[in-house]
């Protein structure tokens, strides 16, 4: 069995008491700015895999949403080269054989048509403006061209 005396303290002691433990708060406060500086490194590690993460999700949106544009592309590739088959000459001669009863025009069927007579039109004396000194003004020259037109809207049907 162990026993321990208590021996008497000494002012050299008490000296070397204190010093001791100076180190030891020391050493607290260095182990707080090591803990302090690795939990700011964590955060920042922790941040950088955050963003990348982020980073990957949007290339991996973008790579779809490509993907998608190059589906509808080749999608719309296809329907204008369906379009140009409907829309070919020689489709459209065999539905208008086959399906409309139309045959190719020989020379028989040509007419030649006479064009429309010409009408004559009649002249009246409001239907211009007269070049004399009095009528050279600008109402002079509205008057007679609207007197002219309301009679040429009263003779249409």
């Amino acid at each position: 069995m162990l026993v321990a005396e208590k021996l008497p303290v000494s002012a050299d002691m008490q000296g070397d008491v204190a010093r001791q433990r100076k180190p030891v708060r020391r050493v607290k406060i260095h182990y707080a700015r090591l803990f302090v500086t690795i939990g700011i490194l964590m955060a920042m590690i922790i941040g950088n895999v955050v963003v990348h993460a982020c980073v990957i999700r949007q290339d991996h949106q973008i790579k779809y949403w490509k993907k998608m544009i190059d589906d509808k592309q080749r999608e719309l590739v296809k329907l204008r080269i369906e379009i140009a088959k409907l829309e070919s000459f020689d489709r459209i001669q065999q539905i208008a054989r086959n399906e409309l009863g139309m045959r190719d025009a020989g020379p028989m069927d040509c007419y030649l048509i006479k064009s429309a007579p010409e009408i004559k039109k009649e002249v009246f004396p409001g239907d211009y403006v007269a070049q004399t000194q009095s009528e050279t003004g600008l109402w002079d020259k509205l008057s007679g061209w609207l007197g002219g037109l309301g009679r040429t809207m009263a003779k249409n049907p």
